[in-house]
């Protein structure tokens, strides 16, 4: 499901290493809310389906650098996707005052920590969705930096899906239907400048 990510790994084990090139990539995006869900879901599935392959391997080489790769890279993905709503719905049962047991689960120390984690990585990932067009000078596409939160929405219910798949048809592949669109180099053309 997502060979780029088990190939990525496999080579690293054997000692290669990959550059990033600074370029960017003009891709068109799918056609509608519901290829989109089925693109993510089958990405989160590749993801997840990745992790449990490489986290059965034996250690070697450049273990520890290997298993922090694997497991905040790659199995972040799919986990971060699946627990933020319950995330979101512990902080508002603790703010709403609901008497259910979130305090055992996050004593006091750590409840303050985990709310402050949670709300000031949301407000930096925010700010960085904003920044990052700011600086390109895209200004039009500042606002859909705020959009985020139904983005992480979305993810989430991707998230689920791939799960589901994952348990149930662990070798489905969902095509993803893309719009017609400008050519890459016309929309190169337009953004060079910026």
């Amino acid at each position: 499901m997502t060979e780029d990510a088990d190939l990525g790994l496999r080579l690293s084990h054997w000692g290669y290493r990959a550059r990033m090139l600074d370029s960017t990539t003009y891709e068109l995006a799918t056609a509608g809310t519901g290829a989109w869900l089925r693109q993510r879901s089958r990405w989160i599935k590749g993801y997840l389906q990745t992790w449990l392959v490489h986290a059965r391997r034996r250690p070697g080489r450049g273990a520890w650098r290997h298993a922090l790769t694997l497991h905040f890279l790659i199995g972040a993905v799919g986990v971060s996707a699946l627990l933020n709503p319950v995330f979101w719905l512990l902080y508002v049962i603790w703010l709403a005052g609901l008497d259910l047991p979130v305090e055992t689960l996050f004593p006091p120390p750590l409840g303050a920590m985990a709310v402050a984690a949670l709300l000031l990585g949301n407000a930096f990932q925010l700010w960085l969705f904003v920044l990052a067009p700011l600086r390109r000078g895209w200004h039009d596409l500042v606002l859909f930096g705020l959009t985020a939160p139904a983005y992480w929405v979305l993810q989430s219910v991707a998230g689920y899906r791939a799960l589901w798949q994952l348990l149930v048809r662990p070798f489905y592949w969902e095509k993803t239907e893309h719009e017609a669109g400008e050519a890459p180099e016309a929309i190169a053309a337009k953004v060079a400048p910026a």
